[in-house]
C-alpha cells in the first residue's frame, strides 16, 4: 500500500497554475493547481470519492458523496451542524483507513455560510477551518525518521444537495510538518493562518468559485 508520502515523491515535478479538472468522470469541475495530481492513478479510491495530492508536498483535496444526514442518533437540526458532524465521521474515518492509533486534539476555528458563484441560493454551502494536533507522534511516522506532523489544517466546505439527498464534502488537508513552517507565524485565535494555510486558502476559493455540476444524473434520487 502506497503511503501519503510515496504518492508524493512519484508526483514529483509539477507545477503551479491551474486547469479544469473533471470529477466522477466529468460530472462535476473544478479548477485545480497544476501542482495536484489524481491519486487514482497510483492508488485504489472509493467510488464515492476522489483525491488530488500535492506533487511535493503533503496537501491533499478530497472530493467526497455522501448520504445526507439529518438524524444519525442525535439532532441534527442545522447544516452547520451537519458540516460538523461530517467533519468528525470523515477525520475519525481518515485514522482508521491510516491506521493511525495516536489520538488527536481536534479545534474548529471558524464556521460559517458562504455561496458559491455557480449556485447562488438554490444549494446551501458551509465552511470550516479546523486544526487536528497529534498528542504523541504515531509509532509507524517515528519509525521513518522524517520530520514529524505537529499539526493538520483543514479546511472543509459542505454542499447540502437536498433533493439529490446527497452531501458533497470539499476537504482541503494541510499538513504542517516540523522545519515546513515558523510557529510564530500561526495563531488562529487571532486568524494567524500561516504561509500553508493561506496558499490552501487560495486553491480552495478558485476551486469553489469555479465549481460545477455538469451532471445531476450522477446522484440517486428517491
Amino acid at each position: 500500500m502506497n503511503t501519503q508520502e510515496d504518492v508524493v515523491q512519484q508526483f514529483a515535478g509539477g507545477t503551479e497554475g491551474y486547469q479544469r479538472t473533471e470529477l466522477f468522470g466529468g460530472a462535476m469541475t473544478a479548477e485545480l493547481p497544476l501542482s495536484f495530481g489524481d491519486v487514482s492513478t497510483l492508488r485504489e479510491v472509493p467510488d464515492n470519492q476522489e483525491v488530488y495530492l500535492h506533487r511535493t508536498q503533503l496537501m491533499s483535496v478530497v472530493f467526497d458523496i455522501l448520504e445526507r444526514v439529518e438524524r444519525p442518533g442525535h439532532p441534527i437540526d442545522t447544516d452547520e451542524q451537519a458540516l460538523l458532524y461530517h467533519y468528525k465521521d470523515i477525520t475519525e474515518e481518515g485514522h482508521v483507513r491510516e491506521g493511525t492509533e495516536s489520538e488527536e486534539e481536534s479545534q474548529v476555528w471558524e464556521c460559517g455560510q458562504i455561496t458559491l458563484p455557480n449556485f447562488g441560493s438554490a444549494i446551501s454551502a458551509y465552511n470550516l477551518t479546523a486544526t487536528q494536533t497529534p498528542h504523541a507522534q504515531p509509532p509507524a511516522a517515528a519509525r521513518s525518521g522524517k520530520p514529524p506532523v505537529n499539526f493538520t489544517g483543514i479546511l472543509m466546505t459542505l454542499l447540502r444537495l437536498k433533493e439529490q439527498q446527497t452531501d458533497l464534502v470539499i476537504s482541503i488537508n494541510v499538513p504542517h510538518a516540523q522545519g515546513d513552517y515558523s510557529p510564530g507565524d500561526i495563531k488562529f485565535a487571532e486568524k494567524r493562518v500561516g504561509p500553508l494555510m493561506s496558499r490552501a486558502r487560495e486553491y480552495q476559493a478558485k476551486l469553489l468559485e469555479s465549481f460545477k455540476i455538469e451532471d445531476w444524473g450522477l446522484f440517486v434520487q428517491e
